[in-house]
């Protein structure tokens, strides 16, 4: 399925079964699904996920040298950016597919509305989730052993995790920090700080970057008047930082309160429609850069 080859999500023949290749025949309805999970998709790219890069970028490129609280904004910006790149590949393929009449998996389901980092990891990525569930936490023994074994257990799956993404130790401590939080904090009201602080190494180009940044955003942080407006103008650098900082903050609003009526189940796709149809006109940014799950 061409659509999937980048970037998923991960299926599997049980999910994309021969039943689903036999004869179709044209369905308005799905094909209106998939029109609007299509631009769902490139609003969260193209507005969330490329407003927020340049302004995280910039972070990354000089920890020690911006305030403490620009480190905080752009891990807060970063974790905004990965999900909307990521969920917004996963609703174009999967609206792709669904305009060829094909089910989709879904692959998100508001996963900074979890409960825990246990329940996090329930709705990130969920097709990646259940595979390592499936082919390695499960062969290892899953949770019923001892105590320490499923310790051990959770830790192998997540070290499994991180170097799926990457061979650098960066990658390894996310793997190990997700793994702890999982078995120690599998339920907490805290869950979009600890996900937020844990993309941190997963961004940071390598271990001392993440220490660093660490240390930075924790020691340093200070509320005065000249880091407020020294991190407000890294966003363009000038005076229109504030209305670009506004459009970047209604987008991400935006999505959240999308994700949230999806989780209660409340149907206004009409109004985020046009509402997301509308920010893309006006300030999508086209051509800027590649999706971050294309390089894993």
């Amino acid at each position: 399925m061409f659509t999937q080859i980048l970037s998923g999500p991960v299926m599997r023949i049980n999910d994309f079964t021969a039943v689903q290749v036999q004869s179709k025949r044209f369905n308005i309805n799905a094909f209106k699904s998939g029109l609007f999970m299509i631009i769902t998709g490139l609003f969260k790219k193209l507005i969330i996920a490329e407003m927020s890069s340049s302004f995280v970028n910039s972070i990354h490129n000089n920890i020690l040298g911006r305030p403490a609280l620009s480190l905080w904004l752009g891990a807060f910006l970063y974790s905004m950016e990965i999900y909307a790149d990521f969920s917004g590949y996963s609703d174009i393929s999967n609206g792709l597919m669904k305009l060829m009449g094909f089910n989709e998996t879904k692959n998100f389901d508001a996963p900074y509305f979890a409960a825990g980092i246990k329940d996090f990891w329930n709705r990130w990525h969920i097709s990646f989730s259940s595979w390592l569930r499936d082919y390695i936490y499960i062969p290892l023994g899953g949770s019923r052993c001892s105590e320490f074994r499923k310790f051990i257990n959770v830790m192998i799956t997540f070290l499994v995790s991180g170097i799926w993404h990457g061979t650098g130790l960066n990658f390894l401590l996310w793997g190990i920090l997700h793994g702890l939080s999982v078995y120690f904090l599998p339920r907490s009201r805290l869950t979009f700080i600890i996900a937020m602080l844990l993309w941190i190494p997963f961004r940071s180009a390598n271990l001392t970057s993440t220490f660093n940044y660490y240390v930075h955003m924790f020691r340093d942080i200070n509320f005065s008047l000249s880091d407020i407006t020294s991190t407000i103008l890294l966003f363009t650098g000038d005076n229109t930082c504030a209305i670009y900082a506004s459009v970047l903050f209604t987008g991400i609003i935006l999505m959240l309160l999308y994700d949230l009526a999806l989780t209660r189940h409340k149907d206004y796709s009409s109004a985020f429609l046009f509402m997301f149809v509308l920010m893309l006109i006006l300030f999508g940014k086209i051509g800027s850069s590649a999706f971050i799950y294309a390089q894993f």
